[in-house]
């Protein structure tokens, strides 16, 4: 997980200019590829990026390298919304929709 995710992480920071002043949101489900997102979005917060993670489960429901890399996220203090139903999703996705 942490060698994707700083491939990851180092291709955003070359693709895209200013990457610090943008605005990231992280989608990450329970499993692998979510903590292969939150390793993504803890080495772009390490880089001066404020991402901010959505979390498609219950915290307490990631199990495995997902769930040591959701509890070093929250360790670094970084923002992270939990989605469990599509009531929750519902205004978040039209927020979202918004700032675009």
């Amino acid at each position: 997980m942490e060698n994707a995710g700083v491939a990851i992480a180092e291709f955003l920071r070359q693709k895209f200019d200013g990457l610090a002043q943008r605005k990231i949101i992280v989608l990450c489900g329970k499993g692998n590829n979510g903590g292969d997102g939150l390793v993504v979005a803890r080495l772009l917060k390490e880089s001066g990026c404020s991402p901010e993670v959505v979390l498609f489960a219950d915290p307490g429901a990631t199990e495995g390298d997902a769930a040591v890399n959701l509890k070093r996220w929250q360790q670094s203090l970084g923002k992270l919304r939990v989605v469990t139903s599509s009531a929750e999703w519902d205004p978040f996705e039209r927020s979202l929709a918004a700032r675009i």
